[in-house]
């Protein structure tokens, strides 16, 4: 919808969680990055995810935790709806769509629910979990660094600018003063997209 507005000239920019389809005439360019993170509840007793490790979770193959080297207790999973920008990041990240567990919105929702539930797992900002205080799994061995990201942590969303046409100077100022501010970003959980290159 932001970008149909930036299309029919309703609006000069559009901040979207996607670029523009294949053959649209609009011009888009990454700028930020939201850092997304594995939680996991404590109980469960693991902390670090293979990318295979994590799609399995996430696509019903593990029925205990105990099948990763963590406690005898069930895979719950908590998961976002399949057209959702945060199941698409775990996507491009993971190879697959997730196609288990109970479908949630919003971040808190999520965070709510792992913590009420041993042996429960979910994904969401690096902020929220942080927030929440929950256990976030590596991937790979690579933790995310924190609101300022880590180039080696794979899981985030990307944002992107959408233009009808290429960024005229005051725009194209404006968005480089926004993603120099990092302490600004950082209060949001987002990162300059140039952090994470």
């Amino acid at each position: 919808a932001a970008s149909d507005a930036v299309q029919s000239g309703a609006a000069t920019v559009a901040f979207v969680d996607s670029p523009p389809a294949p053959g649209s005439p609009l011009v888009s360019q990454q700028i930020f990055a939201i850092p997304l993170a594995i939680a996991i509840s404590p109980q469960a007793g693991v902390a670090n995810l293979t990318r295979a490790q994590a799609a399995g979770v996430f696509n019903g193959g593990y029925k205990s935790w105990k099948e990763l080297g963590g406690a005898d207790l069930p895979v719950r999973v908590f998961t976002r709806p399949a057209q959702s920008a945060m199941s698409a990041a775990f996507q491009n990240v993971f190879g697959i769509l997730p196609r288990s567990g109970e479908v949630m919105v919003g971040s808190a929702e999520v965070t709510d629910a792992i913590r009420a539930t041993p042996g429960g797992v979910g994904f969401t900002t690096y902020a929220a979990a942080h927030q929440a205080n929950l256990p976030i799994a590596t991937v790979d061995g690579f933790a995310p660094a924190g609101p300022l990201g880590h180039s080696a942590y794979p899981f985030y969303a990307v944002g992107y600018v959408v233009t009808n046409g290429p960024p005229n100077l005051a725009l194209s100022r404006f968005l480089a003063f926004i993603e120099t501010r990092r302490p600004i970003l950082a209060k949001y959980g987002i990162v300059s997209f140039r952090d994470l290159r």
